[in-house]
């Protein structure tokens, strides 16, 4: 996997500056062992149902999107549908992407058909990506209050098959910049696609760490920083991979939750693709200040 991430210049300078400093939160190892990530192993898959009024490029790979950040190179894209279903039911019961709405303010009305088209695709939903989640879901919002009902959420989105998920992610964040889909408005820097962009390509690393657990409790890392009245800092750390800076000031708790979610966004960081390239290096150093 290692040896498909790109990395500049500058990323390995700075990630390599705060191993040799001795910092505990770039790790070399390769990403945690899925065992440990209440992976599920029997996933089966079937033929997934085409996505009416729009188009889903296959990327013919299980790797999040590695095609130039630029939107013009989307529009040379052959559209095709995505082309495996995971398989794993979602009961409506459970949190939901952009269950508010995907609004009405659009350059041209092909993008939001094209949000809509895919968040009721079976294979999309079966995913129940918890990158979507935390920022496009008031019924994730309503959970995040109770450990028991977020548990249950982490639940859903931990039991799928990754590598499927992984794929049809790619998939979308390929299509979603397309000119018959949202190319416009993603030109134009729409927020709302802006996030389900970030949210796509963001899928793995959040997967991974929202899913990773505690050695001491075995409960989701993710539910026990999010239900911490104590330290609200401890859940800015899996807003990172979205793009979104770690808070001036915030202080999260050094725990082995916290490590471990560091160690898993250090894989990524250096995929210049991701958004977490951006943020993971100044989280790092403004972690290691609090800890000094």
């Amino acid at each position: 996997m290692a040896s498909d991430i790109t990395i500049d210049a500058a990323m390995g300078s700075a990630l390599a500056s705060l191993e040799q400093a001795g910092r505990i939160l770039v790790d070399t190892r390769p990403p945690p062992n899925v065992a440990e990530l209440h992976k599920r192993q029997d996933g089966g898959t079937t033929t997934l149902e085409p996505i009416p009024s729009a188009t889903i490029q296959s990327s013919g790979t299980a790797t999040t999107e590695s095609a130039t950040n630029s939107p013009s190179t989307s529009a040379g894209l052959s559209p095709t549908s995505i082309p495996t279903d995971p398989g794993f039911p979602i009961s409506d019961s459970l949190p939901a992407p952009f269950d508010s709405g995907v609004g009405t303010n659009y350059t041209t009305s092909s993008c939001p058909n094209f949000l809509k088209s895919f968040l009721s695709n079976p294979a999309f939903k079966s995913c129940l990506p918890f990158s979507l989640l935390l920022q496009n879901s008031q019924s994730f919002f309503q959970a995040e209050k109770s450990i028991v009902r977020v548990t249950q959420a982490l639940d859903a989105t931990c039991q799928v098959n990754v590598s499927e998920c992984v794929n049809t992610m790619s998939v979308l964040a390929r299509n979603i910049k397309l000119d018959g889909n949202c190319g416009d408005d993603f030109r134009a820097q729409n927020p709302l696609v802006i996030q389900a962009y970030q949210g796509l390509l963001a899928y793995e690393p959040l997967y991974r760490a929202g899913c990773a657990t505690s050695s001491s409790t075995g409960s989701y890392c993710f539910a026990n920083a999010i239900t911490n009245a104590s330290s609200t800092a401890d859940s800015y750390v899996y807003f990172l991979p979205l793009g979104i800076p770690l808070p001036g000031g915030a202080r999260p708790t050094c725990n082995t939750c916290l490590q471990n979610t560091m160690s898993i966004y250090s894989v990524f960081a250096g995929n210049t693709t991701q958004p977490l390239s951006t943020t993971y290096v100044p989280a790092a150093q403004q972690i290691n200040i609090g800890k000094d």
